[in-house]
């Protein structure tokens, strides 16, 4: 998702399908109290999982 991937792409590098990634995406946002993928990268950027 930090790399602006699409469901599909990653689904492709995962081996898994687009549905199953965006239940994943999904299940994260829930757990994080986030509206969207932006989000999701916002939370991971203040809490040091990603660099900058």
């Amino acid at each position: 998702m930090g790399a602006g991937r699409t469901n599909a792409e990653i689904g492709a590098e995962l081996f898994i399908s687009p549905g199953t990634v965006k239940t994943h995406v999904a299940a994260a946002q829930r757990k994080l109290g986030v509206r969207n993928r932006v989000g999701i990268a916002v939370w991971a950027w203040n809490n040091g999982v990603v660099a900058p």
